[in-house]
């Protein structure tokens, strides 16, 4: 649980996860140097239950710097056997939550990760809303995995979902990027499937400032060097999803050939950046300076190599029904 100034809310999130019926784990919550009393309330169940370890990163961080912080420094470790979850310091889990996912895990060892429904929270514990999001791999063709994860996602409920440590810990977080955590799903499910698991819920909260849109999201999340270059952020999200692309490809003699494989890199490129665009305009002049940027401009157009691989098929197709 990384947390920073959650003294409102931690308190129900502690108790929703000392409260689980699976009480066979180590709780770990992190604390970003919070200034309203969170370390408290932290301190004061640490002392009533001893599966809980408080730590906290030497210095105050950015909230993406402290998640890389816990994945890289502190999860690799610590002596876990099987599985990683992680919960937000104002979200409340199902007393349940813990044996479901982790019998759906035991029940389906190549899953990478195992995630069940997701509610929204308000300030006064009502439940607005249900997230819809319903990916699963299984029966996705590894190639398209990446296009499957990137677009499909939208609020990203599978980052909640119970994590098989063994996977987790071949996985690189190469970019500090605001869709960091749609990423690090993608290379998970490169590594295992995806696997909903109906029978329990994890209840997100509202955070205070979500007026406030994606400016304030860049604000808190990425790191500031990033931000002072309008466009590295995109740019980092669109070579990330290249090398998932190339990952996924590996083994697959038809679309490793290169004009092929340039076509699937720009449906997934050219998708991606439609989609998430608007995000642009958190980061003053980012929108201007990515579209005018000739190396965006040719991962958006389709050259003429590509155009001849078009004829190329057409007549191919043409010939076989011929013959």
């Amino acid at each position: 649980m990384p947390v920073y100034n959650e003294v409102r809310f931690i308190e129900q999130s502690i108790i929703s996860v000392l409260n689980q019926s699976f009480c066979d784990f180590k709780f770990i919550i992190s604390d970003n140097h919070s200034t309203d009393g969170t370390d408290a309330i932290i301190k004061k169940y640490k002392q009533l239950d001893t599966r809980i370890i408080s730590i906290s990163p030497p210095n105050f961080l950015s909230s993406l710097e402290h998640g890389d912080y816990l994945h890289r420094n502190i999860l690799i470790n610590e002596n876990f056997n099987k599985y990683t979850i992680f919960i937000g310091g104002h979200d409340i889990w199902d007393n349940n939550l813990l044996s479901c996912l982790f019998d759906a895990a035991e029940k389906n060892p190549n899953a990478a990760i195992v995630y069940t429904d997701t509610l929204e929270l308000d300030h006064n514990n009502n439940v607005t809303k249900k997230y819809n999001d319903c990916l699963q791999t299984e029966d996705i063709s590894r190639s398209f995995i990446p296009h499957h994860i990137l677009i499909g996602l939208t609020h990203n409920i599978i980052i909640g979902g119970l994590m098989r440590e063994n996977i987790r810990r071949k996985i690189e977080m190469r970019y500090k990027c605001s869709a960091i955590d749609h990423f690090f799903v993608a290379e998970m499910a490169l590594e295992g499937s995806i696997l909903y698991q109906q029978g329990s819920h994890i209840y997100l909260r509202i955070a205070p400032d979500f007026q406030s849109g994606f400016n304030y999201y860049c604000t808190k999340h990425i790191p500031l060097h990033i931000r002072q270059i309008a466009i590295l952020d995109f740019i980092n999200q669109l070579e990330w999803a290249s090398s998932l692309l190339e990952k996924a490809v590996i083994g697959n003699e038809f679309l490793n050939t290169p004009l092929i494989f340039k076509m699937l890199k720009n449906s997934l490129l050219s998708a991606y950046i439609c989609r998430y665009w608007p995000h642009l305009t958190g980061i003053d002049n980012a929108y201007e300076s990515f579209f005018n940027n000739k190396e965006v401009n040719s991962i958006i157009n389709l050259n003429n190599e590509c155009s001849n691989i078009f004829d190329l098929l057409i007549s191919s197709t043409h010939n076989n029904n011929v013959n």
